[in-house]
C-alpha cells in the first residue's frame, strides 16, 4: 500500500494552466448556468492563480467574467456575487503582467476595454463595497501604482530637457484612461451620485480617483466636460477637517490649472457663487479654529 503521507504536495497552479474558455463555459452551460457556487468558485480560482496580477493577453477573458458578475448583481444577486466582484477588482488593482516585452503595445485595446468595464461598476444596484474597489483600481492605474512624478520632478524634467524623462508607464496609463471612456462614467455615475449619499468612504475613494486623473491635462478636460464642477461645490460645502475638503481643493486646483473650460464654468454666476460660499466657509473656519499643520496647508 502506498504511503500517502510521503507523497509530494500538488504543484501550485499557474496562470498559463488556466483554460478560460472552459471556466467561462460554466457560466453559460445548459446545466451549469444555475450553479452559483460553481461560478463563485471559478472567480476564486482565477483570482488565486493570478495573485500577482492578470496577464494583459488574458484581460478579454477577465472582462467576460467581470461582465457576468455585473449582470448577476444587476439582476438582484448582490449578496451572492458582491464579494466575488470585490475579489476580482482587487486583483485587477495589481500591475498587469507582460508575457512578452511588446504585450502592452500590441494589446492597448485589452487594457482600455477592461478599464472602461471597471468604470461601469458605478451603478445604483452595485454594492458600495464593490464601487469603492473599482475607484481604488482606477486610482492605482492612473498613478501607475505610485509612479506619478511629483511637481518638483516635473519641473526638473523641464529644466533637464531630454536628459531626463518622467516615468513612461505613468503617461501610458493616463493616455489609456483618456481613450477608454472611463472618466465621464466615473464622474456621472460614480462621483455625482456618491456625493449625495452618506457613505464617506465611497465619496473619498471616487474623489481620489478623479484627483489621480486630473494631473493629466487631457483627462482634466474630460472631468470638467463630464460635469464635475457642480457636485464638487457640494463636496466642498463642509468643515475644513472633513477628509473630502483637502482632496477636493487639490482636485479643483488641478482642474483650473489644466482645463480652460473649468475656468469658464467656474466664472459663471451660479458656480462662482457656490464655490465662493464653500471656500469662504472653509476659510472662516480655518481662521477661527485652524491649528493643525494640515489645516494651515489647506
Amino acid at each position: 500500500m502506498a504511503d500517502l503521507s510521503s507523497s509530494s504536495p500538488r504543484p501550485k497552479e499557474t496562470p498559463l494552466e488556466l483554460n478560460y474558455e472552459k471556466l467561462i463555459g460554466l457560466f453559460k452551460g445548459e446545466y451549469s448556468s444555475v450553479l452559483e457556487d460553481r461560478h463563485i468558485g471559478v472567480v476564486d480560482r482565477v483570482c488565486r492563480v493570478n495573485s500577482e496580477g492578470f496577464a494583459i493577453r488574458d484581460l478579454p477573458h477577465i472582462e467576460v467574467i467581470l461582465n457576468f458578475l455585473m449582470q448577476k448583481i444587476v439582476e438582484g444577486k448582490g449578496e451572492t456575487f458582491g464579494e466575488s466582484l470585490c475579489k476580482l477588482l482587487r486583483t485587477l488593482s495589481l500591475p498587469f503582467v507582460r508575457r512578452t516585452a511588446t504585450d502592452e503595445f500590441k494589446m492597448f485595446n485589452n487594457i482600455s476595454r477592461i478599464i472602461e468595464c471597471i468604470s461601469r461598476v458605478f451603478c445604483p444596484n452595485v454594492p458600495h463595497s464593490a464601487q469603492i474597489c473599482a475607484a481604488e483600481v482606477l486610482a492605482e492605474f492612473a498613478s501607475a501604482h505610485g509612479q506619478r512624478p511629483s511637481v518638483v520632478d516635473s519641473c526638473d524634467d523641464q529644466l533637464a530637457g531630454s536628459n531626463k524623462s518622467t516615468p513612461r508607464q505613468y503617461h501610458t496609463n493616463q493616455r489609456l484612461l483618456e481613450r477608454s471612456g472611463a472618466i465621464p462614467s466615473t464622474v456621472r455615475h460614480g462621483f455625482t451620485p456618491a456625493i449625495k449619499t452618506e457613505d464617506q468612504e465611497l465619496q473619498i475613494a471616487i474623489m481620489n480617483s478623479l484627483l489621480q486623473f486630473s494631473y493629466s491635462t487631457e483627462n482634466a478636460k474630460q472631468i470638467v466636460n463630464a460635469g464635475v464642477l457642480s457636485p464638487l461645490t457640494y463636496a466642498l460645502d463642509r468643515e475644513p477637517n472633513d477628509p473630502l475638503v483637502f482632496t477636493g481643493i487639490e482636485l479643483l486646483w488641478n482642474l483650473l490649472e489644466n482645463a480652460d473650460a473649468a475656468k469658464d464654468i467656474a466664472a459663471s454666476a451660479r458656480v462662482c457663487e457656490a464655490f465662493a460660499g464653500s471656500i469662504s466657509t472653509i476659510a472662516r473656519s480655518l481662521i477661527l479654529k485652524g491649528y493643525r499643520i494640515s489645516e494651515k496647508e489647506l
